[in-house]
């Protein structure tokens, strides 16, 4: 005979056991519990992406030009969403417009940052609608934050905005009777 066969636990071959306990190895470093060695090589490796792209510093820069196009089409003289656009404020990849209804003008829209996060869905546009809140007690006030990806182009940021905004004054025409 080539080999020796040895038996551990009655019949069992000790190949066998030698690839059951492999297996079994390899199957706790997917758990929760044990998989730090796998989850410290994937962190590395995203790590190392992001700084060999230039991915914070893109983050940075088109962080700040999602601002500067949001401030502009919202909160310029005439633009439709002006009265209303209280506030476009963050930094890097996480940016947000805070809209105020209670001026002169401040017909109260019920859970319009919901309404203007589910119109920007349907346009294929991902952004998060937060309610009554934004004011100083946590009362009033609504949200819509922006997160885009690192990666994003200056192109991409201007569909973005575009998006967005068609989304918002679409929203704002119905719940508020203004003609555009």
């Amino acid at each position: 005979m080539a080999f020796e066969t040895r038996t551990v636990s009655g019949n069992m071959d000790t190949r066998i056991w030698s690839v059951l306990i492999t297996f079994f190895s390899l199957l706790f470093l997917t758990s929760t519990i044990k998989a730090h060695p796998l989850s410290c090589a994937a962190a590395i490796a995203v790590q190392k992406v992001i700084a060999d792209e230039n991915l914070l510093e893109n983050g940075r820069q088109t962080g700040q030009y999602l601002a500067e196009l949001l401030r502009e089409r919202l909160q310029r003289p005439g633009a439709l969403a002006q009265p209303f656009a209280f506030d476009v404020r963050g930094g890097g990849s996480f940016w947000t417009v805070e809209f105020d209804f209670t001026g002169a003008e401040g017909k109260r829209v019920v859970q319009f940052a919901m309404v203007v996060q589910a119109r920007c869905l349907e346009r294929g546009l991902i952004v998060m609608g937060m309610t009554g809140g934004a004011n100083i007690k946590g009362t009033e006030g609504d949200h819509i934050i922006f997160a885009p990806a690192y990666n994003m182009s200056r192109k991409e940021v201007e569909r973005v905005v575009d998006m967005f905004v068609e989304s918002l004054e679409e929203v704002l025409r119905e719940s508020l009777s203004v003609v555009g």
